[in-house]
């Protein structure tokens, strides 16, 4: 058996155990096909040791030539913050690809009480206020997007910033949603702070410019003739 003592990675354990598990491979097995010790395998799927980046790459080569579609970067660990910033870009360019499905599709990563905060007063912005739980973020959504829709053809990852600012993700930079079938010439600004406890969402807190914004859903109301 090759020498397993080396400096370890931050390994998620049970995508390993999964993908052994797929192929139909018993720890034994994976053991001698990888050269590594059972004990060894024992452990790091227990989460007991961390392998080496060259035990890693030996282990997923095994699965690999198995069958299974992966790569070593996929039983890698993501480090907290790089998975809350992953979080927030989910979910703000969610809101372009995904629309009022974009809590179905980010369901992971939302508590169930969620709090969202949209700025301004309900009579010139009909989604502003409090919401908080799925449902009724969810119904506030449905308001959103019965009023908003995304441009066509639009990346709006050339439009915000993401900030890591230890639990939470601040985001700024410019909405380009607009009225149905009326698309803006001039985008709103935005400034989003994300709250996450255990990884996940638990405060989405929107501030724009509330006075282009009910400028925008005005005109969306009394077109122009």
């Amino acid at each position: 058996m090759r020498p397993t003592t080396s400096r370890g990675l931050n390994v998620n354990s049970h995508k390993l155990k999964e993908a052994r598990k797929s192929l139909g491979l018993t720890q034994e097995e994976l053991a001698q096909k990888a050269e590594l010790s059972v004990r060894y395998i024992r452990s790091i799927e227990g989460g007991r040791a961390s392998p080496s980046g060259r035990v890693l790459n030996e282990m997923v080569s095994v699965f690999q030539r198995l069958g299974e579609a992966c790569e070593t970067k996929d039983f890698l660990e993501q480090k907290t913050g790089s998975r809350l910033l992953e979080y927030a870009k989910d979910f703000i360019f969610g809101l372009y690809i995904h629309e009022v499905d974009v809590i179905k599709n980010c369901r992971h990563f939302l508590d169930d009480d969620v709090t969202f905060h949209f700025s301004g007063e309900p009579e010139k912005i009909p989604f502003a206020g409090s919401y908080r739980g799925i449902d009724q973020v969810q119904n506030a959504l449905n308001i959103f997007f019965s009023i908003l829709q995304p441009p066509e053809n639009h990346d709006p990852k050339n439009h915000y910033e993401f900030v890591l600012a230890e639990d939470q993700v601040i985001v700024w930079g410019e909405s380009w949603l607009h009225p149905h079938n009326a698309p803006m010439t001039d985008p709103i600004p935005v400034t989003v702070s994300m709250k996450f406890e255990n990884d996940l969402l638990t405060v989405f807190d929107d501030r724009f410019d509330t006075a282009a914004a009910a400028e925008v859903i005005n005109s969306f109301r009394n077109p122009t003739n």
